[in-house]
């Protein structure tokens, strides 16, 4: 098929070469943009007076790019002497790159990523090639920013095409990974080829083995879709669950249908940012109405990125071709001719690299925002962050390289969002699963090493930890509030720790010996970590109190009203009320002094060195670190006496003999405040406060 425009015969053509795969629907929907552009490019008041002709020669690769450029069929592709190449597709044999190196005839390629990582289309684009598409480092630099600056989201794992571009792309993922000390604990490759089942098998790998619940998918369309889809099936797609997609998926968000856009509900993603114009609403109708004359088969169509990337091309190439000087077609041929079907028999483009110069200085005002090359690549000033809502992406901020992150670029010049968080820069974001909470990026794996967690048994004191057990069921269940501050630990932590409580008790359910035994088995590795009920603070023992209370009763006069009461009931009555005042005063004043009284109690021992000095009893928690502690402050082992729970510790301040009796108790603090709180009128706590690690 030809495209050009009709002119005079003083106007020289200039004849380019297209290679599409016409399956495909982008290509139908840039070969409708390019046959706009060179429409609207010779009908502008700028260029009446244009004095050459683009003329396309598209040929259809049917898929396969090599067949299509075969030996001896490039004369079919391109018509005679095509002194350039426009391409939207990319394949992974050499063969096609090969072509344009060979006669140096400029490439441009328009279309999806795939080049930016294929070593051969680098070569290519470094040599005769131009890139009319955003490059790969800036697009993911964007697509990092785009984690909103969550400080717990430290691992992701990329899911990526098992190919040259998906594969070129991981250095690039890396480095940025690196900058924003995220770690990658995982890389998921699928290759294209991938039967459902497999790719099942591998998001059940990474949903059940793996704690990271952030993930960054580089995929093309065809894969990338069916992805998502099988993630969605298998519940990956819900809360907790954060998913990013590089421009490779973003560029296409508008061309998927409602079934693929409803399993990538609360995705995020980045792409080019292009500018609204009334010339793009108007282009945009236009491009509508042709591409479904053209096509009439396909629904709703929707324009995208590619679309207006195609037609900028065109643009561009036109406006190159007009600053040549002259247009000199030929082909150098060689020398020696080896084979004359080979494509070397064609020689070499006398054109083509001065219309490669050319069209690397081109500058103007596209449809897709501002065509400027560097280093014959497409630039762009800004990435749109996108959110997948709905029936599609939801615009949720702007990044530029220089400024960062924010809701708008009107914002740039201004200083408003200068400090404040990604977060705060951003519009609202509907994460998977319909939530509006940023998720925190991991989860306890189902699958793996657990930390084992030493818990001491302790009875009588189930408020700090309490163990049950179910033998029949094999099951244990911890409680308490020691256990309590644990969690709460644990869910602070910016990363997964599985792990499982073990009591350390007997086969009986039993007591299983003290704390130091307990740290010993974490020295063995029979447990990583005990959860103790307070290694922190113990005081010096808690004394008992003499209690001498006098009740004192009070009499308050009730003075008899001035009036004189005739009646002897009446007389009778106040009497009787008298009395029954005085005997609720007395009670009353009774219980308000022994209230007082209490506080103003004195211990009959106040000093820990007068304990030790008089080989006094002293009591201790059954068990606990504090035995040892006593020890080394010098009391004698025979003078120490365990209790195990609250009654123990008050019955033994009330044993009748002398050498089973304690006159003081030392514990930790919480164990201290606990009895003090159920025996409030009988003990209280005295003495300096010890710290221990």
């Amino acid at each position: 098929m030809v495209m050009g425009q009709n002119g005079s015969s003083a106007v020289d053509e200039f004849k380019v070469g297209v290679v599409l795969d016409m399956d495909s629907l982008v290509a139908k929907m840039g070969l409708t943009s390019m046959s706009m552009a060179l429409s609207d490019f010779y009908s502008s008041t700028n260029n009446s007076f244009h004095k050459r002709s683009l003329v396309l020669h598209t040929r259809d690769s049917n898929g396969d790019i090599v067949d299509a450029a075969s030996e001896g069929s490039l004369s079919h592709i391109f018509g005679k002497f095509a002194s350039a190449i426009i391409s939207g597709q990319i394949d992974k044999s050499a063969a096609w790159y090969g072509i344009p190196l060979l006669v140096r005839i400029p490439m441009v390629l328009f279309v999806h990523a795939n080049y930016h990582y294929h070593s051969c289309a680098i070569d290519v684009v470094k040599n005769i090639g131009v890139q009319a598409i955003i490059g790969p480092q800036t697009s993911l630099q964007a697509l990092l920013m785009v984690n909103i600056g969550n400080k717990a989201q430290r691992e992701v794992v990329p899911i990526y095409e098992d190919t040259e571009y998906g594969n070129g792309a991981i250095p690039y993922l890396t480095d940025a990974f690196q900058d924003i000390d995220t770690r990658v604990p995982y890389r998921s490759a699928i290759p294209p080829s991938t039967t459902d089942d497999q790719i099942l098998e591998e998001l059940y790998k990474l949903m059940i083995t793996m704690q990271t619940r952030v993930f960054v998918v580089h995929m093309t369309p065809s894969l990338g879709l069916r992805v998502f889809q099988i993630a969605k099936m298998i519940g990956m797609m819900s809360e907790g669950y954060s998913w990013i997609i590089t421009n490779g998926l973003a560029n296409f968000l508008s061309s998927f249908n409602s079934s693929v856009i409803d399993s990538m509900q609360g995705v995020l993603g980045v792409r080019p940012y292009v500018p609204q114009s009334k010339k793009l609403d108007t282009f945009t109708l236009r491009w509508k109405k042709k591409f479904l004359q053209e096509n009439p088969d396909i629904e709703n169509p929707k324009l995208n990125i590619f679309c207006l990337w195609a037609y900028d091309t065109i643009w561009a190439l036109a406006s190159a071709i007009e600053k040549l000087e002259t247009i000199n077609s030929r082909f150098l041929k060689p020398k020696v001719v080896l084979n004359s079907s080979h494509i070397a028999t064609l020689g070499v483009s006398l054109i083509g690299p001065k219309l490669l110069q050319e069209i690397s200085k081109i500058k103007f005002k596209g449809l897709s925002d501002e065509f400027c090359l560097v280093d014959r690549q497409l630039q762009t000033e800004a990435f749109q962050i996108l959110n997948v809502v709905g029936l599609g992406g939801r615009e949720v901020g702007i990044w530029t390289p220089s400024t960062g992150i924010l809701r708008d670029l009107n914002l740039i010049r201004t200083k408003t969002n200068s400090d404040s968080t990604t977060k705060n820069k951003l519009r609202a974001i509907i994460w998977p699963g319909e939530s509006t909470v940023v998720p925190k990026g991991w989860v306890i794996p189902k699958m793996g090493k657990k930390l084992r967690i030493g818990v001491p048994i302790k009875g009588g004191f189930s408020e700090f930890l309490m163990v049950t057990r179910n033998n029949s069921l094999n099951w244990t269940y911890v409680t308490g509030y020691c256990i309590d501050v644990f969690k709460a630990v644990i869910e602070m932590l910016p990363y997964a720790v599985p792990y499982e409580f073990v009591p350390f008790q007997k086969a009986d359910g039993t007591r299983a010996e003290s704390y130091d035994d307990l740290i010993y088995q974490v020295y063995l590795q029979r447990g990583q970590l005990g959860v103790n009920h307070y290694l922190t603070t113990a005081t010096p023992p808690t004394l008992p109190l003499q209690l001498h209370i006098t009740v004192t009763a009070s009499i308050c006069p009730v003075w008899q009203l001035e009036d004189i009461i005739l009646n002897n009931w009446g007389r009778c009555v106040v009497i009787i009320w008298t009395f029954v005042l005085v005997i609720l005063s007395s009670c009353y004043t009774a219980s308000l002094s022994s209230m007082l009284t209490v506080y103003r109690l004195e211990p009959t021992v106040t000093d820990v060195h007068e304990l030790i000095k008089n080989q006094d009893n002293v009591g201790y928690l059954e068990g606990s670190f504090v035995f040892g502690m006593l020890q080394r402050m010098g009391f004698d082992e025979s003078n120490l006496k365990p209790y195990k729970s609250p009654e123990d510790f008050d019955e033994a301040f009330s044993k009748l003999r002398k050498d089973d009796r304690i006159v003081a108790a030392s514990d930790e603090v919480p164990y201290i405040n606990l009895l003090l709180a159920r025996y409030c009128d009988k003990y209280t706590m005295v003495g300096s406060k010890y710290k221990t690690s």
